[in-house]
């Protein structure tokens, strides 16, 4: 409301490391609550009891109870508009899956099992959606 960069925004500039969780739909109440106004420097995490830890490989921590995250640096912030807004491109270094979310396809190659994760999208506002049913359909050869 204030037109100020929250927290996340204000950490990232091009170069800098960040990670990303793809959290399940069950931890919905965790997602919003850590978009709470707080000053800088005052951490969700504490506020939410959920706990870092390390990431083989990357220089970041990760929150341990997200099933997935990725370690990311930005590549390139897009700024526009007459309220600030930015685009901010990453490029994956990194990538933790729990071992509980992937199986294998039917050529025997490591996937994530979207069915069973039910990864959390967030749509704006108070808005939040679940992958609902999962599609497949085979590619033409």
């Amino acid at each position: 409301p204030s037109g100020e960069s929250k927290d996340t925004r204000a950490n990232l500039g091009e170069g800098e490391h960040c990670v990303v969780h793809i959290p399940q739909v069950t931890q919905m109440q965790e997602v919003s609550d850590s978009a709470a106004t707080l000053d800088y420097g005052d951490s969700e995490l504490e506020r939410l009891n959920l706990s870092l830890e390390s990431f083989e490989g990357f220089p970041l921590p990760r929150i341990k109870e997200s099933p997935i995250a990725f370690g990311c640096k930005v590549a390139k912030v897009i700024e526009w508009g007459e309220t600030p807004q930015a685009l901010i491109l990453l490029e994956i270094e990194q990538a933790f899956v729990d071992d509980n979310y992937v199986g294998e396809d039917d050529k025997g190659r490591l996937k994530i099992d979207a069915k069973n994760l039910n990864p959390l999208a967030r749509l704006g506002a108070n808005e939040y959606a679940s992958l609902g049913d999962v599609l497949s359909l085979a590619r033409p050869k």
